[in-house]
């Protein structure tokens, strides 16, 4: 073998490929897990793309609705008693097809997400657009804007030639056009206290996150007018019912944020939608103590110093939850953060799963961190063992037991496979300091040098066996033989595998939790049989084909190796015990 050859072989003994590759592909990800704060917005990570109806309020009854559930409770608001129905049933309710009409008739710019939502409610009831659009006519828009929060249009029903003034917007808008309401189908006066009673239930619901709409109407003479006036068609209407939207939440997120929290991981609300949404949001998810907690608005985060952001920001024990931002108020709360020296990410993708994944990233990572003494442990050992073997070879002018292309195979193949597996592995989590610590420890040194050492004087006594067996004599040059050379490094290769997915195994307690620890070793072992049975691989990597004493004595080394050190593990376990009772 030439210089260069045997320095290649040298070099990689001492470098520890799998680990070097393992740390620099992990290298991004790992920072995920020394995140101390999370700043998540709102609208499509906690909850999700699209809206629902949750809520309608109808006279003296409050319907409650859950995605994608066929029965709805309704709340008798005299007895409180609730009664659960089939979603069916409402469409035999004459007030909530009125309000269909007028949902089809009445438009507004500003509410079109939440028309849409109303709509396609509708729409699943069998209260459909075009079933509408056959029975009424519409007659006349009423000019509406931004400050009315109110949108009127007046409608002429085609079988009966009745005219109606249909009016929907904002709960306080319309109440102030009412004077009566439908209680069990007949109209009564709208008195203060029940105004009372509906803002009462309206400020319940916008205190769920649910965004009120309600709905009004008015009879208006036969006979159709040139032009129809806001005075006319928005005074003295009838009070039909309310409809609460929301969008839901994320619930998949909930369990993940919580355990989160157990981490010591701090999570703030930062969105730009409305306080009071957000409040209620927030409460689900458990991300603010009802009883201590404040809601800072942009308008007023924009008023504060950096570092009275830093101060209130330092008050670990109190939540701060952040509404209404616009993107620099954001990018304000990161700064600030940093400054602290906090690990911080931002969650900025609209996206039901970008927490999720975030999470599950955050997770990842602090497992692979407490992996990482097994890891070491696995790719240092094989490497003690490599030196020892390579070691001994030159100075007795043994075979070298390893070529260039084997120990590749060890290091990128074997130690690789089994280490990547080891990632998986269900571990007790410590921080990277931790982990510094207990490599740098004593116990642990120890213990990679006794299997390093072991794993070498293994191999050195099977190398010098079969070297002897094909006729080499200690301290003499090797004969001219190639094959002496070749078959140890089969022999050797093999012995490599066995052992360090062996080892592999023993690193978790409970092997069959990690199915990638089993795949990898079937690999493994079925990789050995491979490269010294099938010819092909021969040729390519130099290697000769096992004889059958060679496996047998393979299996020998290796099932003695169990044998002795589980006897070992015993009596010392047996010796441990005796001390303790003494």
């Amino acid at each position: 073998m030439d210089l260069l050859s045997l320095a290649i072989i040298i070099a990689l003994a001492f470098l520890p490929l799998s680990l070097i590759i393992i740390k620099v592909f992990s290298s991004q990800n790992l920072k995920l897990a020394y995140t101390t704060r999370i700043l998540t917005s709102i609208r499509n990570v906690l909850t999700k793309d699209y809206g629902i109806v949750k809520s309608i309020l109808l006279d003296k009854y409050k319907i409650s609705l859950k995605e994608n559930k066929k029965m709805v409770d309704i709340l008798n608001y005299d007895n409180n008693e609730i009664m659960s129905v089939d979603k069916d049933h409402l469409r035999k309710d004459q007030i909530l097809k009125l309000i269909s009409v007028i949902t089809l008739y009445t438009n507004f710019s500003k509410a079109e997400k939440t028309e849409s939502v109303i709509k396609n409610f509708f729409n699943g009831l069998r209260l459909g657009i075009q079933k509408f659009k056959n029975d009424y006519k519409l007659i006349a828009k009423i000019p509406t804007t931004i400050e009315k929060k109110l949108s009127t249009s007046v409608v002429k029903k085609i079988d009966t030639k009745e005219v109606f003034a249909l009016s929907k917007g904002h709960p306080k808008k319309i109440l102030e056009k009412c004077t009566r309401i439908i209680i069990n189908n007949e109209k009564v006066e709208l008195t203060e206290k029940i105004k009372r009673k509906l803002r009462k239930r309206i400020k319940v619901l916008n205190q769920k996150g649910q965004k009120i709409t309600a709905f009004a109407y008015k009879g208006l003479p036969y006979k159709i007018l040139d032009k129809y006036t806001e005075n006319f068609t928005e005074q003295d209407l009838i009070f039909l019912g309310l409809i609460g939207t929301a969008t839901p939440l994320n619930l998949k997120a909930k369990k993940h944020i919580q355990e989160l929290k157990d981490k010591g991981i701090k999570i703030n609300v930062a969105t730009k939608i409305k306080e009071r949404n957000a409040v209620a949001i927030a409460k689900e998810f458990n991300l603010i103590n009802p009883q201590y907690f404040e809601v800072i608005t942009g308008k007023y985060l924009r008023t504060l110093s950096k570092q009275k952001i830093e101060k209130m920001l330092q008050n670990t024990e109190k939540d701060f939850l952040f509404a209404e931002l616009q993107q620099k108020d954001k990018a304000l709360l990161e700064e600030v953060l940093r400054d602290m020296e906090e690990n911080v990410v931002t969650i900025k993708k609209r996206n039901p799963q970008s927490l999720i994944n975030l999470i599950e990233g955050i997770f990842r990572a602090r497992s692979v961190i407490s992996n990482f003494e097994k890891i070491f442990f696995h790719s240092l050992s094989c490497k003690i063992a490599q030196i020892i073997l390579i070691a001994f070879a030159l100075i007795l002018k043994a075979p070298l037991p390893f070529t260039i292309s084997s120990i590749l195979i060890i290091d990128l193949v074997i130690n690789l496979l089994n280490e990547i597996a080891l990632r998986e592995t269900e571990s007790k989590e410590i921080s990277n300091a931790d982990l510094n610590k207990k490599i740098f420890s004593r116990p642990f040194i120890k213990n990679t040098l006794i299997h390093g050492v072991t794993l070498g004087l293994i191999g050195l006594c099977l190398l010098t066996w079969n070297s002897l067996r094909l006729g080499w004599e200690p301290g003499e040059a090797l004969p001219p033989q190639e094959m002496i050379s070749l078959s140890s490094v089969s022999l050797i290769l093999v012995l490599f595998i066995i052992f360090q997915t062996n080892k592999a195994f023993e690193t978790i307690k409970y092997k069959l939790k990690n199915i990638y620890l089993i795949f990898t070793g079937i690999i493994s072992l079925l990789l050995a049989y491979s490269l010294t049975s099938i010819q092909l691989f021969q040729n390519i990597f130099n290697l000769t084909e096992l004889r059958k004493i060679e496996w047998e004595i393979i299996a020998y080394i290796f099932v003695s190796y169990i044998i002795i050190k589980f006897l070992i593990k015993n009596a010392l376990k047996i010796t441990k015990n005796r001390v303790s009772e003494d």
